[in-house]
């Protein structure tokens, strides 16, 4: 039997933006997220996640991207939200790329746009996990 580590409670009252095209993948990434305990808002594009983040302002707790993304991809995303909060002095919110990308190529993008880590796909939900609670633990959410 897996053995499971209860973080639920660290999770209470936090948030995620999860933004994910392929609707296979947003169910387990929603099922996956929701377990650890966070409050899931999905967009299913990055125009839609853009919207969202804009009419709640500073409230998600982190974002889980998806790098491919219509309208708007995940790194485009990732440098307009990281504009705004510099330009409106807001708290810097996590940003967890998800990619299929090759890990330099994926490296180099992510740190181009501010994006602070990326998992690549497939996902390995034990290294996300980890990559959360190390916002999490250090108080940056």
């Amino acid at each position: 039997m897996p053995r499971t580590v209860d973080i639920s409670k660290q999770l209470v009252n936090l948030s995620v933006l999860l933004t994910e095209d392929d609707p296979l993948a947003l169910k387990v990434h929603t099922c996956f997220l929701e377990r650890m305990g966070f409050k899931v808002d999905i967009a299913m594009d990055g125009r839609e996640a853009l919207e969202k983040y804009s009419k709640n302002n500073a409230f998600y707790s982190l974002a889980v991207l998806d790098a491919r993304l219509p309208y708007m991809d995940g790194f485009d995303f990732a440098k307009y939200i990281r504009e705004y909060e510099s330009n409106n002095n807001i708290k810097r919110m996590p940003i967890i790329v998800v990619s299929a990308e090759s890990y330099e190529e994926l490296k180099q993008k992510c740190t181009a746009v501010g994006v602070d880590n990326f998992a690549q796909k497939p996902v390995a939900y034990t290294g996300l996990v980890n990559l959360i609670m190390k916002y999490i633990n250090n108080g940056v959410t």
